[in-house]
């Protein structure tokens, strides 16, 4: 088996029912139009930087559509896990929990040596509200 197709084989289908009931709350008839092994393969053979580069996360992808889709909405980076409703919901019931974890996680000084987590109450504050805006 290759690689891909093992690595899909083992996250795939979980993450497929994930998006597909996610978006069947909303009433989302969810399809799956790049779900492709040969093109999954060929994406993952680009080097790094044709993913990521200067700070632009999907870089081939967006010079790809330059000239097809408005500037606006092809550089956008907004896009986070909190555009699925239910996991937006869940962020903000569970908010209290989370921040919690955040404390205790602050107290663990391996852990302060990796993230800088006196950050992360104000990101989730802006994660939350620009939800709500929307």
């Amino acid at each position: 088996m290759r690689q891909v197709e093992r690595i899909m084989a083992d996250h795939l289908p979980q993450r497929l029912e994930y998006c597909y009931a996610a978006a069947a709350q909303q009433g989302i008839e969810y399809r799956y139009p790049l779900l492709d092994v040969d093109l999954i393969e060929t994406c993952l053979s680009f080097p790094p930087w044709l993913k990521r580069h200067r700070g632009i996360n999907r870089y081939l992808f967006r010079q790809a559509i330059r000239g097809y889709v408005p500037e606006d909405i092809r550089l956008r980076n907004d896009k986070t896990g909190a555009t699925i409703p239910q996991t937006f919901f869940s962020l903000v019931q569970e908010q209290e929990a989370i921040l919690e974890a955040i404390r205790a996680g602050s107290r663990v000084d391996w852990l302060n040596e990796i993230f800088d987590l006196t950050r992360f109450p104000e990101w989730y504050a802006r994660l939350v509200a620009r939800r709500k805006a929307t």
